[in-house]
């Protein structure tokens, strides 16, 4: 894993818990926080840089989101009809957080991105229609 260690996982997770999603292969956990990262990019790119907040050492409000997005893969994975009432509701919290900042009602403090074409928005108007016949 890049930016999770087990003892970031331990803080949401016991050790016997994550042993039985993982069937202790750490190639799920690889997987998951791949596909959890992509997921927070995707969200992250509108406003902000993400290839410099993906760097490690990650920011820990973004670590909390991305092993709540890891732990529901990883339940989903398994037994997708049987997810966890609590790991339903951190990942609801951690979308509807992702979706708030990709609005830029919040401000977490990430580095802006740079735009250097600028934005596509062209203001005006176009040519005036006079239809006299």
């Amino acid at each position: 894993m890049n930016f999770i260690t087990q003892d970031d996982l331990k803080l949401l997770i016991n050790d016997t818990d994550l042993q039985t999603l993982t069937g202790g292969n750490n190639n799920m956990l690889d997987k998951a926080e791949n596909l959890s990262v992509a997921t927070m990019k995707s969200f992250i790119a509108v406003r902000y840089d993400a290839d410099g907040i993906f760097s490690p050492p990650l920011q820990e409000p973004l670590k909390s989101i991305l092993i709540d997005l890891m732990l529901w893969h990883l339940h989903a994975n398994i037994s997708p009809d049987h997810i966890p009432e609590l790991r339903k509701e951190r990942y609801d919290a951690a979308m509807q957080w992702l979706n708030k900042l990709a609005l830029g009602e919040i401000n977490p403090g990430l580095p802006v991105k740079n735009d250097k074409e600028g934005t596509p928005l062209r203001y005006g108007t176009g040519k005036k229609f006079n239809h006299y016949y």
